[in-house]
């Protein structure tokens, strides 16, 4: 999101962002008016992922140019004015009039919205270019396309269309999980691409909007803001610091007057509030009074559930020893892979490429440093607590201290 001298120029990061959360869509307006400073970012873990996503674009273009595709490279990604945007679309729009086959970071801009797709893929299509057109396509480090990547794709597309007088039949993504392309029909995401487009546009335009409440959503384990939020509802001793409770439930509870953690352990039992069941209204009642009065006594307060079984859950842990090692490790792909090309490859696929030379994961040097280190504390573990019995049946019983090697 950018503020040129007359209006906000939005991106497609910010449609996919609105879908999520509406508050961050006022934050993210108030920084662009200059109004508010985005909160500070752990720029190790951004230049880490920024860093994976360049290696996993490069690998993407790496098989068109393999495939002795002709690539044309948009010199640098534009500014944050609208002169240099057009600038950059209309260098973009050159390339596609030259019959490039691949256009790599072209920049898409009508003056209100601005798309920045990975790669635009000649087809042979007819548009008004000639008897070719083109498609879209992104490399996304995600194994499974999501939501909010469709729907930057359907920007980017929606841009194609407008430039080139022929909407593309199809979208691709690339993702990270190194299988062939996934093609999506524009047809089926378009309507609702539209209708989300056109209440972000109204969102953005009505001066008089009010700031949506900062609910907890999916999107909150990853956006900046979260503290932001969190800070507030805890201020507003919010009905979603109750353990359990479902949106649904809150929705409900509001206009009976019960908007407080408090009020809802203080609501008498037996009542009943529309739209709620009297087993689910009790139950998280009981775990509102129960939050309430851990707070009044200042420690952490528990309730054994009626229905408990002896040895379920923690209970069917093992008793603890001094030597426990608890590990988790976290599976982060070192190298990126090229998809796997069809068998029987169409000439409308613009992004099948060769089928590239798998690499096992456990050669030494594709093992992540963590791994190395995490592998390492559990012998040394090993070696200070000899006497505990390995879990694993299929590991040989060992006596001496040296790891075992893989062939």
């Amino acid at each position: 999101m950018h503020r040129s001298a007359s209006s906000l120029i939005l991106a497609a990061t910010d449609l996919s962002a609105f879908s999520e959360c509406e508050h961050k869509t006022v934050l993210d307006i108030a920084v662009a008016e200059k109004k508010l400073e985005r909160p500070w970012q752990n720029e190790l873990e951004r230049k880490f992922l920024e860093k994976r996503g360049v290696e996993h674009e490069r690998t993407v273009l790496d098989w068109y140019r393999a495939e002795g595709r002709a690539v044309v490279t948009i010199p640098s990604r534009p500014g944050s004015t609208s002169e240099e945007f057009a600038d950059a679309a209309r260098a973009t729009e050159a390339a596609l009039e030259s019959a490039a086959d691949v256009v790599y970071q072209g920049v898409l801009f009508d003056g209100a919205w601005l798309g920045r797709p990975d790669f635009l893929v000649k087809v042979p299509r007819p548009s008004r270019f000639g008897e070719f057109g083109y498609e879209v396509v992104d490399a996304k480090l995600a194994r499974h396309a999501k939501a909010t990547a469709v729907l930057q794709l359907c920007v980017y597309t929606d841009h194609l269309g407008r430039v080139q007088a022929s909407e593309p039949e199809r979208f691709w993504i690339a993702t990270g999980g190194g299988e062939v392309p996934q093609s999506l029909r524009t047809a089926d995401f378009m309507a609702y691409y539209r209708q989300l487009r056109g209440r972000l546009q109204t969102f953005v335009g009505d001066s008089e909007r009010g700031a949506p409440y900062p609910e907890p959503v999916e999107h909150c384990d990853v956006c900046s803001w979260w503290q932001r939020c969190e800070q507030r509802r805890r201020g507003d001793d919010h009905l979603s610091l109750v353990a359990g409770i479902t949106r649904r439930q809150r929705d409900r509870l509001e206009p009976a007057g019960v908007a407080r953690v408090t009020d809802l352990a203080r609501l008498p039992a037996g009542d009943r509030v529309d739209g709620t069941t009297k087993e689910g209204l009790e139950r998280i009642r009981e775990q509102a009074a129960l939050q309430v009065r851990g707070r009044e006594e200042g420690k952490l307060l528990y309730e054994l559930l009626a229905d408990f079984q002896s040895g379920m859950g923690l209970e069917a842990l093992p008793t603890p020893k001094p030597g426990d090692l608890f590990l988790d490790l976290e599976g982060v792909r070192t190298r990126a892979r090229a998809p796997r090309a069809s068998r029987a490859r169409s000439t409308s696929c613009p992004v099948a490429g060769p089928a590239p030379r798998r690499v096992c994961s456990m050669q030494r040097f594709h093992v992540p440093t963590a791994q190395r280190a995490g592998t390492r504390a559990v012998w040394a573990a090993r070696r200070s607590h000899m006497e505990l019995v390995w879990g694993c049946a299929s590991t040989p019983s060992r006596t001496d201290s040296t790891p075992p090697t893989r062939t």
